[in-house]
């Protein structure tokens, strides 16, 4: 019998309008407690390149929603919130 479907990502959840920023200590923490397979990137939703960059500078949360919302490269968002 196949494993009920994975729980949402942490950035899904952000996208969908139900979780927010601050809330990501506590799916970090629910990763740490449970027993998912997942990379804790992967857990989160983040790719390699988002998931670096927020791990460096956890600020940078809202940059790499923005740019998931928007469809944009990280790096392009990044650069707008430079501007």
């Amino acid at each position: 019998m196949s494993k009920a479907k994975q729980q949402a990502t942490f950035v899904e959840l952000c996208l969908e309008g139900k979780a927010f920023e601050h809330e990501i200590d506590d799916f970090v923490d629910r990763w740490h407690e449970g027993d998912d397979a997942r990379e804790l990137s992967d857990f989160l939703g983040m790719t390699v390149a988002e998931y670096s960059r927020w791990v460096e500078h956890p600020e940078s949360l809202r940059q790499i929603l923005f740019a998931r919302r928007h469809q944009l490269p990280l790096a392009e968002a990044l650069e707008l919130e430079d501007e």
